[in-house]
């Protein structure tokens, strides 16, 4: 009944044998290795952005003095508009530029807000505006939009002539249709 010899079939128990521990091997602790590894690769990922996070952390004082004295800084209030929201910035702004075009002689015809943006301390309130105004009274329009306080920033301006330039010459009483986005840097804590 025995076919194999006892050589043979001591190479086949350790063959069974060697298959049955690969087995083993395949079903019980590859599984455990592989979730172990796994483990170990997002261990090192949280242990780097744990890092980073402390990094950040460090610089956390150095910034919040750099803020608060950037806050205490009278030249920087004298540059910005202070205001408790956006909408009260963005209404400082309108009201300063009504004074400041009507003062050149000027006049607003239209003045969207367009909205508040950035964060933390520091941010700008931006007013789409139109206005008409003549040749002459551009340049000093622009000098005391540019000269005083707060600082403002000038952008997408557009200029168009309103009358009709049939002889090719321009006057200083020429009316211009001016289109600008002007913004302004807020300053203290928005809601």
């Amino acid at each position: 009944m025995n076919a194999l010899g006892p050589r043979v079939q001591r190479f086949a128990a350790l063959g069974l044998l060697v298959l049955c521990l690969l087995a083993v091997q395949s079903l019980l602790v590859a599984p455990y290795l592989a979730r172990y590894q796994a483990n170990h690769h997002r261990i090192d990922r949280l242990q780097a952005r744990l890092a980073a996070y402390q990094r950040l952390e460090a610089r956390k004082a150095e910034l919040a003095r750099i803020e608060h004295r950037l806050q205490q800084d009278r030249r920087l209030a004298r540059c910005c508009l202070s205001a408790a929201t956006d909408a009260l910035a963005t209404a400082e702004l309108q009201r300063l530029l009504n004074e400041r075009v009507k003062a050149a002689g000027g006049r607003i015809t239209s003045a969207q807000p367009v909205g508040a943006t950035g964060a933390g301390t520091v941010g700008m309130a931006t007013l789409r505006l139109r206005l008409q105004t003549t040749t002459g009274q551009l340049g000093p329009l622009l000098r005391a939009l540019e000269a005083n306080a707060p600082l403002l920033v000038i952008d997408n301006l557009s200029i168009h002539s309103r009358s009709r330039q049939l002889q090719g010459r321009s006057s200083a009483n020429d009316t211009l249709d001016v289109t600008m986005d002007l913004s302004a840097f807020l300053r203290g804590e928005r809601s």
